[in-house]
């Protein structure tokens, strides 16, 4: 799948609280002469290799246009979990198998915040 190009898959702000939804947006391009349609999937996963999906956006269709760059939007619901997960994004083209493009950054799941009463009063 040589003509696909990701404008790298990084994440930027990686520390989110458990079962948040969040929705990235990954710029894909096809550099083909060829209008292209892949199947795309964003997910978490507590495994290195991503043989483990914490969180998923599901499986979307897309088509881009030859020689030209969209920008796609991934919605999920974070893992409740505290820990770190590695970030994917599942390419396949035309029933092809599929490519797997790991984030060079990993997100950070922490615990929810307690909330803190510092004052009260009686009226």
């Amino acid at each position: 799948m040589k003509n696909i190009v990701l404008d790298g898959l990084n994440v930027g702000e990686q520390i989110f609280e458990g079962g948040i939804v969040k929705t990235a947006v990954i710029n894909l391009s096809n550099h083909s002469i060829l209008e292209r349609t892949y199947d795309v999937e964003l997910y978490l996963s507590s495994a290195e290799d991503g043989s483990v999906k914490n969180a998923s956006s599901g499986v979307g269709t897309l088509t881009v246009p030859p020689n030209d760059t969209i920008s796609i939007q991934f919605t999920l619901t974070l893992p409740e979990d505290e820990g770190e997960y590695f970030v994917f994004l599942s390419v396949l083209l035309e029933g092809k198998r599929p490519i797997t493009y790991k984030a060079r950054n990993k997100v950070m799941i922490l615990p929810p915040q307690e909330v803190e009463v510092s004052f009260m009063q009686w009226q």
